[in-house]
C-alpha cells in the first residue's frame, strides 16, 4: 500500500482511542495504513481491567482496519524502534509523557534513535 504509514503507540488504557483518531485525521487527506502497537514488560493481560481494555483496543482497531501489534519485551524503546523500521513508518503517534524532565521520556529517546526518519506526533491524553 502506498501512502502514509502511521504507528500509534498505546498502553492498555482506553485513552488509546484518542491516539487512533489522531491517526485517522491524518489519513483523511492522504491514503495510508495504521499500525497500533502495545509493548509491555509484563503479560499483556495482567488483570480483568487490562483484559477489558485490550478487548476494547482490539475492537477499535477492527473498526478502523488498523493492524494491532502486541509485544512483550523488557526493552520497550528497542521494540518500538524495530517496529517502526520494520513497518517503514512515516509518523509515530504517542500520548504525552507524564515525566517532569522531557529528556527522561521515551519520546525523547525515540527522537534520538530515529532522528529525522520519522515524525513523532505527541497527543494530549488529558
Amino acid at each position: 500500500m502506498k501512502g502514509k504509514k502511521i504507528m500509534v503507540c498505546v498502553t492498555d488504557q482506553k485513552v488509546c482511542e484518542r491516539l487512533i483518531y489522531n491517526a485517522l485525521d491524518i489519513l483523511e487527506t492522504a491514503p495510508g495504513e495504521i499500525h497500533v502497537i502495545n509493548v509491555s514488560k509484563d503479560s499483556v493481560i495482567k488483570n480483568e481491567a487490562s483484559g477489558e481494555a485490550l478487548e476494547y483496543l482490539f475492537g477499535v482497531c477492527n473498526k478502523f482496519d488498523a493492524n494491532l501489534i502486541l509485544v512483550k519485551s523488557d526493552d520497550i524503546l528497542d521494540s518500538l524502534v524495530k517496529s517502526a523500521i520494520k513497518n517503514k513508518v512515516d509518523i509515530i503517534i504517542m500520548g504525552e509523557s507524564r515525566r517532569e524532565n522531557p529528556e527522561t521520556s521515551i519520546i525523547y529517546d525515540l527522537k534520538k534513535k530515529l532522528g529525522n526518519k520519522v515524525d513523532i506526533n505527541v497527543v494530549s491524553t488529558i
